[in-house]
């Protein structure tokens, strides 16, 4: 078990104290952050610029979980309209390819704050001293070469770390947000669980408190930057403390979910790597796909000409989109795993043994080769198995231009935030989005805490809570039929059966687990419910096919019954039911 750890250098926040201690495992601040990842950095490192005490609750380790930290991923790709690549790019054209990918379902608003403010933003991160070089081409949607990589993780956590710590930020980690704190519909502060057996808490210069007790923060400001929710899921590119907390917390606390059914869905290994992501520029070899029978199986859902065709498309983009015509591989792959002719770990084969080594080798993906062979992987020698894998969400918690949610004091940014992207997404944009709304996010929520200093002040108040912490024995079990399921149900193929099957299994579940609990149920699992549902419920209300979500019963766009987003929250006067309602268009 992680052990909590809390750390602070001197020459952080001048003339102040990044938290004071009211009473026994009780804390002020002014903005709280919950989350690890380079969202949550980004949003403390702003808000502590901004002249705001600020603390980090942080599940994992600072710089080590989330998406943005995945271990089997090799870099960041990050996009933004600089014209190095290109003079006639700009951030009108970046907007206008974000426009057309989101396909109605984006904020204009926020995908014009995006495109505007990504140049200012990767230069920033150069400042800091994290190392880039640009992506040649255009991929996965951009229609101009705008992408840059940040190709060495571990400079990156180091850049990043550094800047916490030079600012003085105090950071919990090993500690997972369990409740929102909400008093006359204002977010005043959050509560939190220490996990491990030698963590420690602060307490305001003294000795720590142990580890494994419940920790109160009140703060004016509290930022959501949880990431997204592809731990949900058993095939997910992500690691696994990204388990849609975030989503969760935000609706017990009153806020609007939208495009939960919007999931970006690409291929990851299933052998030799398990949950590598398998880099889609593999289709330019245009390889012979096989089942576990040892079968090529394309030509049962297509001709071969065809799928070659599809090869050339497909090879452009990571993400799958009912959009590309290609996305019909995605599906016969799905469906040969579905009708049980899998391999037995659950995928589909990828035969290159047409290929020499070194045509392999000393193609484009030489590069990606090396790294793979680093982690242990001959993808010539070693029999290669694929699936779809959940990469990221498009969707979740509705802010505006501040990051503000719907819920007054709750701030969200990164994965964990909705409104940039839309039923696609480009390319570098979801790193782009986790550097523009993170410093955004920051700095509003610095201005709120500097407008309401002494406002969170310890008192009686609601506490939002789910449950307790853990997710041992009888949950835990659970919790992997859940992400099963979810895998097999909210995938690149959806229809009513299947959706319904999955809610039914989440009803039945829900009713198990109350038989066989004693007390609260663990909030993994509370949590874990409550999210799931609303990703079926949103798939199985939008009766059409559009970017990543496609409903083999209605697999076409219908933009007169479903051309605007679909919003949620629970209903606090109906026992706490989803209520679903279309969003009002944002004008641009």
């Amino acid at each position: 078990m992680i052990s909590a750890l809390i750390f602070c250098v001197d020459g952080g926040v001048t003339g102040m104290e990044a938290y004071e201690k009211v009473y026994e495992d009780v804390y002020e601040t002014g903005v709280v952050v919950i989350g690890g990842g380079a969202a949550g950095i980004m949003a403390a490192i702003a808000a502590s610029d901004g002249g705001a005490r600020v603390m980090m609750l942080v599940k994992g380790r600072l710089a080590q979980t989330g998406s943005t930290f995945y271990p089997l991923t090799p870099g960041w790709g990050v996009s933004a309209a600089t014209g190095r690549a290109d003079p006639s790019d700009s951030p009108e054209v970046h907007y206008e390819d974000i426009i057309a990918a989101a396909q109605g379902m984006c904020d204009p608003r926020l995908a014009r704050i995006l495109a505007t403010e990504a140049p200012g933003r990767l230069e920033e991160l150069e400042k800091m001293g994290i190392l880039l070089r640009p992506v040649e081409g255009c991929h996965c949607f951009n229609r101009k070469p705008r992408s840059v990589v940040a190709y060495d993780m571990s400079n990156i956590k180091k850049v990043l770390s550094e800047e916490v710590q030079r600012r003085g930020i105090r950071v919990i980690e090993g500690c997972r947000a369990t409740s929102l704190i909400v008093e006359n519909g204002e977010c005043i502060g959050v509560r939190g669980i220490v996990s491990g057996d030698s963590g420690r808490v602060p307490d305001g210069g003294g000795p720590g408190q142990p580890a494994g007790r419940s920790i109160t923060i009140y703060a004016p400001a509290v930022i959501l930057a949880t990431g997204g929710g592809g731990g949900l899921f058993k095939y997910n590119l992500t690691t696994q403390d990204v388990a849609g907390d975030g989503y969760a917390l935000a609706l017990r606390a009153g806020a609007t979910l939208t495009n939960m059914e919007f999931i970006q869905i690409s291929f990851g290994m299933v052998a030799p790597v398990w949950s590598a992501l398998f880099t889609e520029q593999f289709f330019e070899y245009r390889p012979r796909l096989l089942n576990g029978r040892g079968e090529e199986f394309i030509e049962r859902y297509f001709p071969r000409e065809t799928y070659l065709e599809y090869c050339d498309l497909r090879k452009t983009h990571a993400p799958y989109t009912v959009t590309d015509p290609s996305s019909a591989i995605d599906r016969a792959i799905f469906s040969e795993i579905l009708a049980g002719r899998g391999t037995e770990r659950g995928g589909v084969i990828v035969d290159f043994s047409h290929l020499s080594r070194s045509e392999l080798e000393s193609g484009p993906l030489a590069g990606w080769l090396r790294w793979m062979k680093r982690l242990g992987a001959d993808l010539y020698k070693d029999r290669v198995e694929i699936a779809p894998f959940v990469q990221a969400f498009n969707g979740g918690v509705v802010i505006d231009e501040q990051c503000q949610t719907t819920v007054p004091g709750l701030f969200a940014c990164g994965e964990v935030a909705a409104g940039p992207h839309g039923a696609d997404r480009l390319g570098g944009n979801m790193m782009a989005s986790t550097m523009v709304f993170g410093a955004r996010a920051g700095l509003f929520a610095a201005q709120r805490a500097g407008a309401n200093r002494g406002a969170g002040a310890a008192r009686a108040t609601q506490t939002v809570s789910a449950g307790r912490a853990g997710g041992e024995g009888r949950a835990a079990s659970l919790l992997e039929e859940l992400r099963q399921m979810m895998s097999l149900s909210a995938n690149v193929i959806r229809d009513e059966e299947g959706l319904r099957r999955g809610l039914g299994v989440i009803e039945e579940l829900e009713r198990e687990y109350g038989l066989v609990s004693e007390g609260p149920v663990p909030i993994d699992l509370s949590n874990a419910l409550l999210v799931d549902k609303v990703i079926l419920s949103a798939a199985l209300l939008r009766k059409e096919s559009r970017g990543g979500h496609f409903r083999g019963d209605y697999p076409a766009r219908d933009d007169s019954q479903f051309g605007t987003r679909l919003g949620v929250r629970l209903d606090p006067e109906a026992g706490g039911r989803l209520l679903f309602r279309p969003m009002a268009a944002s004008q641009p």
